[in-house]
């Protein structure tokens, strides 16, 4: 799905991201870990087109994508960002607008069959319960259901997603993760993540790549990644990792400072 050689961006003439290699195979949900300014953010706009590299390439499916047309990207990939530029829309409004790249060079409103489209992802995503409120009535983890919605509508291959999970909840946090993971399992959906909870990327992703410093730290299953020698050497964090009892994923048992006394 992506093939990623080589990757060199940044900002202003500074480099934020080196030497980057990596591939997302069709079907896989690819998380993307790392502390503050490793550049995981950076990484996400540069697959997004928003942020051109100053040498490497991004592959969509074989083609690089400064190469493909706005309307040929929106139709393989949708993006759900952390910034919702909704205005005073309805969240049906707001999910048909993923029909936009389809929309033929005159036309300005939706067809039935965009309608039907939206209709199945707001059923499945649950927000049909509130699709006449205004975007501004919602709370922040059912604007995120209209966001992931919107994008669905778009029907991509490729999902690329900046940190769903934040600021919600332990509920509206397991909803959203547990929404992806079936959307990925039913719609064969690649997806590829920014997340900052270690747990939840070892609990939902199948890859995971660790950024420290603008390179790749490590690259592999959760269990390759999130160990602890890894998670110490990267975030400078005393950790234990064990495994999951139902699941059997790693999980990260942080250790405070109070704690690290007790046992010197």
């Amino acid at each position: 799905m992506l093939d990623i050689k080589n990757l060199i961006c940044g900002y202003n003439g500074k480099n934020i991201l080196n030497d980057i290699n990596f591939s997302v195979n069709k079907g896989e949900i690819l998380g993307i870990i790392g502390p503050n300014g490793s550049g995981k953010t950076t990484l996400l706009r540069a697959l997004t087109r928003i942020l051109k590299p100053y040498s490497g390439n991004i592959f969509l499916l074989g083609q690089d994508i400064h190469d493909m047309g706005y309307n040929e990207i929106a139709r393989k990939v949708a993006v759900v960002s952390q910034e919702h530029e909704s205005g005073w829309m309805k969240v049906e409004e707001y999910a048909l607008m993923g029909r936009v790249p389809y929309y033929n060079r005159f036309q300005l409103f939706e067809k039935k069959g965009d309608i039907e489209i939206a209709e199945k992802y707001m059923l499945m995503s649950g927000v049909h319960l509130y699709r006449d409120k205004f975007m501004q009535q919602i709370s922040g983890g059912e604007r995120q259901l209209a966001e992931i919605t919107r994008a669905l509508v778009q029907e991509p291959e490729l999902l690329l997603l900046d940190e769903p999970t934040s600021h919600l909840d332990i509920t509206h946090q397991v909803g959203i993760l547990d929404l992806i993971k079936r959307l990925n399992s039913e719609l064969k959906i690649t997806v590829v993540m920014i997340l900052h909870d270690l747990n939840l990327a070892g609990e939902y992703c199948d890859k995971i790549i660790l950024l420290n410093q603008g390179c790749i730290y490590n690259h592999g299953t959760p269990h390759e990644v999130l160990t602890y020698k890894a998670i110490e050497d990267v975030y400078k964090t005393v950790v234990i990792v064990e495994n999951n009892p139902i699941s059997n994923k790693p999980y990260v048992f942080l250790v405070s400072e109070a704690e690290k006394k007790k046992n010197i």
